[in-house]
């Protein structure tokens, strides 16, 4: 059978060379234009199909070797460069998160990126000031132009320590009911707070109106955040419904099957929680 052509992807602008091997004298090998090296380049890069021979002593040319199909990339559009909040970075280990916007709202996943300082990825986080630029590479390997520089700002505030997170309404714990109005609260004072959920915010609490987990991120007012806090997972319950007492004789008994206390004269009675 025959054997499909090797691909190959070259880009635009570049010049492609092809090698062949072996160690025959440069003027035995015959390229389809009449090119006599080991070495062939192409300039400009095109798509197209190309295999070579060779030749020996008598002049007799060999078989032409295996075809490799090359095929021309297109090179990637230039991005731009976004800061997330204000990018600055704080005094005492702070970072700055800045991440590159391919144009044309081209999808981000089509392309890798690299970045000057040597990071990767589209979203970067950066803990030293100074002007950043960033490249698309596509996926036939094509790098794109320079995007603009973006500087990140240096700081003098401090970058604001882990937050911690408390319940406050209720018993204080991870268990909310309704009747309880509880509320997330994140220590005051800071300029802005952004929860896990997206939200964001300048006040530092939150009310607790479904079952939820909870993280949140502090910042100051030259916009520095702090890490993550940690989690907090929230359970929440509805206010049961108003229960019914229902006298059968002397035997009093309730609507409800679980969750029942009863009363005598506004005092509960110890143990006197079945339906």
């Amino acid at each position: 059978p025959e054997i499909a052509p090797v691909t190959q992807y070259h880009c635009q602008g570049d010049t492609l060379y092809l090698v062949a091997p072996g160690n025959f004298d440069a003027d035995r090998y015959f390229w389809p234009d009449g090119s006599r090296s080991k070495v062939y380049s192409i300039f400009p890069a095109a798509s197209r199909q190309i295999s070579y021979q060779v030749a020996d002593d008598n002049g007799c040319l060999s078989p032409p070797s295996p075809v490799v199909n090359l095929q021309l990339a297109t090179k990637p559009p230039t991005p731009s460069i976004k800061g997330e909040g204000t990018p600055v970075v704080c005094e005492g280990g702070g970072y700055a998160t800045i991440y590159a916007l391919p144009p044309n709202n081209l999808p981000a996943s089509a392309f890798e990126y690299k970045w000057s300082g040597g990071h990767t990825g589209q979203r970067i986080q950066v803990d030293t000031p100074g002007n950043y630029t960033c490249r698309l590479v596509s996926k036939q390997g094509c790098t794109g132009e320079n995007a603009p520089q973006f500087n990140v700002a240096s700081s003098q505030l401090t970058q604001p320590g882990k937050p911690g997170l408390v319940i406050v309404g209720g018993d204080g714990d991870e268990q909310v009911c309704a009747s309880d109005s509880a509320e997330i609260q994140a220590p005051a004072g800071f300029a802005t707070y952004y929860w896990s959920d997206g939200l964001v915010e300048l006040d530092n609490a939150r009310p607790v109106a479904k079952s939820q987990s909870f993280q949140v991120v502090v910042g100051n007012t030259a916009g520095c955040r702090s890490e993550s806090s940690d989690e907090i997972v929230v359970q929440f319950f509805d206010k049961p419904e108003k229960p019914q007492v229902i006298k059968v004789l002397n035997v009093l008994a309730s609507s409800a099957t679980v969750g029942n206390q009863w009363f005598r004269d506004d005092k509960p009675i110890p143990g006197a929680n079945e339906q």
